[in-house]
């Protein structure tokens, strides 16, 4: 449980961070 646990938090990490490159361009985008 604890494994799967630790590789739910990883894909969630991953998830948030790309989201936050998608959320990074599209504010880049409309500032210029």
């Amino acid at each position: 449980a604890s494994l799967d646990y630790a590789n739910l938090s990883e894909y969630v990490s991953f998830g948030t961070a790309d989201f936050n490159k998608i959320v990074d361009g599209l504010i880049a985008k409309q500032k210029s």
